[in-house]
């Protein structure tokens, strides 16, 4: 994939917004492909449905975070996935005190 930010027009359901992403990857999962990327408006990582992209267009404006390189479609949301995992436990751990 090449290393580019590119500014998409994404249809949210409630309306259309531009957003600026650095892509990790593109896969097919349950009839749809998806596409893991760094949001810069979001700050975050982002999973977006390809169906939902209405434009693109490579942005040569915003430069690409090294960090981001580093992720594969397989990794890109592992931080998210231990934060959950771990509220998972601290709720299950305060219900288990409370009895």
């Amino acid at each position: 994939m090449i290393r580019s930010v590119v500014t998409i027009e994404y249809d949210t359901g409630k309306g259309s917004e531009r957003r600026y992403i650095q892509p990790i990857g593109l896969y097919a999962s349950q009839g749809y492909w998806y596409c893991p990327a760094y949001c810069f408006e979001r700050r975050g990582y982002r999973l977006f449905r390809a169906d939902r992209v209405r434009s693109a267009s490579l942005n040569d404006l915003l430069t690409c975070l090294d960090e981001v390189d580093k992720k594969s479609i397989f990794d890109w949301n592992v931080h998210e996935r231990n934060a959950s995992e771990e509220q998972e436990l601290i709720v299950t751990m305060e219900v288990v005190r409370s009895v």
